[in-house]
């Protein structure tokens, strides 16, 4: 059961798909590493849904909640490009 493990954090699939269309299609943001930090910080504000199958949230929440989820994934990426561009970059090396 462990390996096959279907839960997962819906928010996830959000985060993902805002970020591709909002920072990546738009070219607002290139670097790999700035792409993951930007969805880290995201997804930490936000509270995780834990989820088995997508088609449960579409069953179980009403079109006004899911409205109200994809705005506050939408804030969240927000932020977390407004916090992490605004932070001085690092370069980190492995020894």
């Amino acid at each position: 059961m462990i390996d096959d493990n279907p839960i997962h954090n819906y928010n996830e699939t959000l985060v993902f798909d805002e970020i591709r269309n909002t920072l990546i299609d738009t070219n607002k943001v290139e670097d790999e590493d700035t792409i993951a930090d930007i969805t880290c910080v995201a997804l930490n504000s936000l509270k995780p849904r834990y989820i088995r199958f997508t088609v449960d949230m579409v069953f179980y929440t009403s079109e006004e909640e899911q409205i109200a989820v994809r705005q506050k994934v939408s804030d969240a990426v927000i932020a977390a490009y407004d916090l992490v561009m605004s932070r001085p970059v690092a370069n980190y090396k492995s020894s």
